[in-house]
């Protein structure tokens, strides 16, 4: 069975994802950061053989079985930055046909807001499906698969944390001056939630 692999070489993280002709994942990597503007090209490779030895590892594969490879590398920004990137690829002992591409372009590529006319990025979904939520848990609108499981999981921590807040402010703002209840505010935002 072919497989193939897809990498995510960024500022905070990188991560491997291999797959098998069937679109089934089959292993996963994950370390720090890779950009090599940041950590170095020696960096950059550690990163990467990091979760490729992960990924191939869950798979239960080797090196060879892999038939093409994607990377979405942050930093690979001019045509004179290929050779460097093809060479730490190469050390992975990679074999397949691989293609690469500058993260941004495959952000653009895969949804990134209204600049593309595409909102299927992450960010556009978990705020569809929060506005959703929100529409059916106050009869707005249609009932939602996850408002249930969302107001479970969510609202009660958000409505206690609300609740000792205001209290907390309450009781404190009978108590002292008025110049020091910005002192408070600065202490409330870093109140543990419990």
């Amino acid at each position: 069975m072919k497989h193939y692999l897809g990498a995510d070489v960024s500022s905070s993280k990188t991560q491997i994802s291999i797959a098998d002709e069937k679109g089934q994942v089959a292993g996963l990597g994950f370390a720090g950061p890779g950009n090599h503007q940041t950590v170095g090209y020696d960096g950059m490779f550690s990163a990467l053989k990091e979760c490729f030895s992960q990924a191939l590892n869950e798979a239960g594969i080797s090196v060879e079985d892999i038939s093409g490879a994607g990377f979405d590398i942050s930093g690979y920004d001019w045509p004179s930055d290929k050779p460097r990137m093809i060479e730490i690829i190469t050390r992975l002992g990679l074999q397949a046909a691989l293609e690469m591409y500058n993260d941004a372009v495959l952000g653009l590529l895969t949804g990134f807001g209204d600049l593309t006319g595409e909102t299927a990025g992450r960010t556009e979904l978990v705020y569809r499906a929060m506005q959703l939520v929100a529409q059916a848990w106050t009869n707005r609108g249609q009932e939602a698969a996850l408002t249930q499981a969302f107001v479970e999981h969510v609202v009660p921590k958000v409505i206690l944390i609300s609740w000792k807040v205001t209290r907390l402010i309450a009781i404190r703002s009978m108590e002292m001056p008025h110049h020091s209840f910005f002192r408070l505010r600065k202490q409330v935002t870093q109140l543990p939630a419990s």
